[in-house]
C-alpha cells in the first residue's frame, strides 16, 4: 500500500514457505513452514499511514487464521518446530 517497509500480500503467505518476512511498520512477521515468528513493535497513531498499517495487519491476521482453519487435524496445542525437548547428558564433573 506504499508504505515504506510494507509488501503486497501475496508475497507472505501464512506457513506457505520459509523465506518471507512481512512488515507493517517495525512490526516483523517471519513466515514459515510450521511457525511464524511475529516480533517489533506496531506504532498506531491517528492518522491516514496508521489506518493503512492496521488494514494491512488486520487482513495478515485473516489469512492467518484461514490458513489454519483449514488444517483439517487441527492438534489443540502443537510443539515448537525446532525443540524436540529436554535431553539429558552425562555430567561432565563426574
Amino acid at each position: 500500500m506504499g508504505d515504506k517497509g510494507t509488501h503486497e500480500m501475496s508475497e507472505c503467505r501464512p506457513f506457505e514457505d520459509s523465506d518471507s518476512v512481512r512488515t507493517f511498520g517495525g512490526l516483523s512477521v517471519e513466515n514459515g513452514n510450521a511457525e511464524i515468528f511475529i516480533h517489533g513493535s506496531l506504532v498506531l497513531r491517528k492518522d491516514r499511514q496508521s489506518l493503512r498499517r492496521a488494514k494491512e495487519f488486520a487482513l495478515w491476521l485473516g489469512e492467518f487464521a484461514e490458513a489454519l482453519g483449514d488444517e483439517a487435524a487441527l492438534p489443540e496445542t502443537a510443539a515448537h518446530a525446532g525443540y524436540a525437548g529436554p535431553v539429558q547428558v552425562q555430567n561432565p564433573f563426574g
